[in-house]
């Protein structure tokens, strides 16, 4: 029972992790087809970490 409460910010950090991680990916398939330049590999994972921790301090 002691991480019950910490349940609900680990599902905010959780969808901001997937929201921010696909809409990265897309961005680089974007940049990918009309430049022949994608974003680095590691890119989409940071993106979606920060979004995730800034939707749990916001």
């Amino acid at each position: 029972m002691f991480f019950a409460p910490l349940v609900p910010g680990l599902l905010v950090v959780l969808v901001g992790y997937l929201v921010g991680y696909g809409l990265t990916v897309l961005v680089s398939r974007g940049l990918d087809a009309a430049f022949g330049a994608p974003l680095g590999a590691g890119v989409p994972e940071v993106v979606g970490w920060l979004l995730g921790v800034a939707l749990l301090v916001a």
